[in-house]
């Protein structure tokens, strides 16, 4: 019989395969198919193919069936198929994203000495005689190995020359990396203990005012906000949540934006639900989220799941409830590669499709959401005051540029700030410093003639990590040492600039030479137990002064935090983006609410060369309103979200010669059909990636536009540009919906 079988590959739509002998519950099983001459893949049977199809096009057979059962659920297929659609991706990269690596099987080639050929050395280069030394065991070995083995990145170039000779024969395997490696795959995803059964920590009266309009909203609205200060104890409301959809005998799926947040969480409701709690995150190895996969398809054991955005795409049975603490946050936005999702969105997708209820909590809503409170979408619960009636931060506003003028800086601190916090720490507090941009410096520049070296794949300049002895690109990974000379005038005249959280930490270990100190960015976390080390430490207290980027402003909940300091207001808020000011305040509004969360008021000092910024001022008066008036009002007047939806065509290639022209044809045939709706092309401030060339073209329409006729259109209409014009054909297409 025939089915259409979902491939991990980015191609449109699904490949038609015969399944002979076809077992009742195949749909969702994995199976082994070949593609191509010799490639061996596994895909996922999605449904029955139509009959009617089948005369225009020969149809190969499965080799085999991967699973006695299926590991994909109808819910999963129907959310990826939604996906697919809704986000104008193939499913293929859905799949890719949505199952753990131990589930997704390729074919490896492998290689092997042929018995009945000799080659003579004299003929061969020197890495094909380590490889075929290396064969001479009669072994069968994989291309990365002999890579590993020889010491040479790109064996495949000596190799082929040898397998079109046949010294060397080569094959196609399929390996079940699950079965391989499950006798040693005894490591949960949390750590097994009883459970503890904890009693759930009353409420104030506050919190359970919040909890009982909660569960009021529920009757009526599937989705409800909790607007929440910080500091309110919102997480205390969530834990009253799932303790009552628990004992209905439902899921709960509580999502965080970012896997620092969930360190100091898991500890929490570990104590309250013990064992019943799964996490998922991408800092776990391929065989702790295959695990926490299979416990949830096959037992009962995890109703409790703390995940990152990609928790969405687990094999939940009985949702009951979706928590999405901080909704407002970027990072549950997928930016590369496809599918490019929101996973606050697809989460409430996927709640609907259960008929469960979805809390977003935040102290700092998106303008989407808030917007749809007000318009009766979604219900409003507020808690505006903190818990114990703790005082929210003081905000202190520090001029840098009349700092700098009247020379009373120490490095990149005001003495008001040095001052301050020599002060806490005297009286054994903690001190937080926000620096949103990670490394020693942002570049280094030739004090001489001006040169400053970037990239070779990008447009960009390369940031000095000075401890590492490397400059690198953040936005591809090379690397290259530091240079002592100059490249361009050979002086020893290179100088950084600019400031990044190494800088930082420089400049704080000489101001206060006793005080311990730690550094949490994307460099000091890259080890799986990152995160919990350096936020343990912190609550451990030792560490005085913790320096970080981004992730020391999201929902971290320390006592002895007295004060906050944000070094460089500027770098936050002068995003060009239409969100910029939504997401400076959000993001200076949440980093001050680490200061003084329990008992007395804490501090926070802002340093801006910009003290008239109108976020500044709203910050300072912790006045979410006002920023949202001044937002709606811009975002009606400019057409965009949430009165218009968007969606960005990327067109990438890597001849700077045709990028303009391909990106130029595609606009005129868009603006064509979509008319007023379709943008100029416009060139990112980075034009060079990974060595492609970049361009955009932005479509807008408006809320009560039919979407989906739209999405077909754009996309016939790229199709019907490639068919004609090979140089589109060679460039890289692709379309973010709902861009952040």
């Amino acid at each position: 019989m025939l089915y259409d079988i979902i491939l991990p590959l980015a191609i449109e739509g699904t490949l038609t395969y015969d399944i002979p002998d076809t077992p009742k519950d195949i749909i969702g099983r994995r199976v082994i198919v070949p593609i191509g001459k010799n490639k061996l893949i596994s895909g996922v049977v999605l449904r029955p193919h139509s009959t009617d199809e089948t005369e225009s096009f020969s149809v190969k057979t499965i080799i085999s069936i991967l699973d006695e059962r299926p590991i994909i659920t109808p819910s999963q297929l129907a959310l990826w198929q939604w996906m697919a659609t809704y986000y104008m991706c193939p499913i293929g990269d859905v799949m890719r994203a949505a199952l753990p690596n131990t589930l997704r099987l390729e074919s490896e080639t492998k290689i092997r000495l042929n018995p009945d050929k000799t080659a003579e050395k004299e003929s061969l280069t020197e890495t094909q005689i380590k490889v075929m030394d290396i064969l001479s065991d009669g072994k069968i070995r994989e291309i990365d190995e002999l890579s590993k083995l020889i010491g040479v990145k790109n064996v495949v170039s000596a190799i082929q020359p040898l397998i079109d000779d046949e010294y060397i024969l080569s094959g196609e395997y399929v390996k079940e990396k699950l079965k391989v490696k499950s006798q040693q795959w005894n490591r949960l995803t949390i750590t097994p203990t009883e459970n503890k059964e904890h009693p759930l920590n009353p409420l104030s009266e506050e919190q359970r005012a919040a909890l009982q309009q909660v569960n009021q909203s529920f009757t009526d609205k599937d989705v409800v906000l909790l607007h929440g200060v910080t500091g309110s104890g919102k997480t205390e409301v969530y834990t009253h949540l799932i303790e009552q959809t628990l004992q209905a005998g439902k899921q709960v799926l509580y999502m965080v934006p970012e896997i620092a947040l969930t360190t100091q969480l898991t500890d929490r409701l570990e104590k309250v639900f013990g064992d019943t709690l799964g996490v998922y995150h991408s800092k776990l190895s391929d065989f702790e989220r295959a695990d926490l996969y299979q416990h949830l398809l096959k037992t009962n054991r995890y109703r409790l799941i703390v995940g990152v955005r990609s928790a969405v795409f687990l094999p939940l049975h009985d949702l009951g409830l979706v928590i999405v603490d901080e909704e407002h946050d970027s990072s549950y936005k997928q930016q590369e590669p496809a599918p490019r999702y929101n996973g606050r969105d697809t989460a409430i997708w996927l709640a609907h499709q259960f008929g469960a209820k979805v809390l977003l909590g935040t102290a700092t809503p998106s303008v989407e959401t808030y917007y749809r409170t007000q318009t009766g979408k979604f219900g409003l619960v507020e808690l505006f005051c903190r818990y114990q009636g703790v005082l929210l931060p003081q905000i202190h506003i520090v001029n840098s540029r009349e700092a700098y003028r009247k020379k009373e800086m120490k490095g990149h601190l005001s003495y008001e700030i040095t001052n301050r916090i020599s002060d806490e720490i005297g009286k054994n507090k903690q001190v937080i410093i926000f620096q949103n941009r990670r490394g020693y410096a942002p570049y280094i520049e030739c004090s001489g003639c001006a040169y400053i070296p970037k990239c070779i794949n990008c447009d960009v300049s390369m940031t000095l990590h000075k401890r590492q002895g490397i400059l690198s690109c953040h936005y591809c990974g090379y690397t290259i040492s530091i240079p002592q000379k100059c490249p361009a005038c050979g002086m020893p005249t290179l100088t950084d600039k600019g400031v990044g959280t190494e800088k930082i930490e420089d400049e704080i270990s000489e101001l206060f030479p006793k005080s311990r100190i730690g550094r949490m960015d994307l460099d000091s976390t890259r080890k799986k137990d990152g995160h919990q080390k350096i936020i343990n430490s912190f609550a451990n207290h030792q560490i005085d002064i913790l320096i970080g980027t981004q992730m020391v402003t999201k929902g971290l909940d320390f006592s002895d935090v007295s004060t906050v300091v944000v070094l460089n207001a500027d770098q936050v808020l002068n995003s060009p983006d239409f969100r910029g000011n939504e997401q400076g305040y959000q993001m200076l509004e949440q980093v001050s609410g680490r200061a003084g969360r329990k008992q007395e008021q804490g501090h926070v000092y802002i340093q801006t060369g910009n003290t008239e910024n109108p976020v500044i001022s709203q910050v300072c008066r912790h006045d979410y309103s006002a920023m949202y008036r001044q937002q709606i009002e811009e975002r009606q007047m400019f057409r965009y979200p949430p009165f218009y939806r968007l969606i960005i065509v990327h067109i990438a290639h890597r001849d700077p010669a045709k990028i303009s022209t391909i990106a130029q044809q595609i606009q005129d045939s868009l603006h064509t059909v979509f008319t007023h709706r379709c943008s100029r092309v416009v060139t990112p401030l980075v034009t060079r990636v990974k060595l492609l060339y970049h361009r955009q073209i932005m479509l807008k329409f408006a809320q009560n536009e039919p979407m989906n006729m739209a999405k077909e259109m754009l996309q016939k209409q790229i199709i019907l540009l490639a068919k004609d014009n090979p140089d589109i054909r060679s460039a890289r297409i692709y379309f973010d919906v709902d861009p952040l």
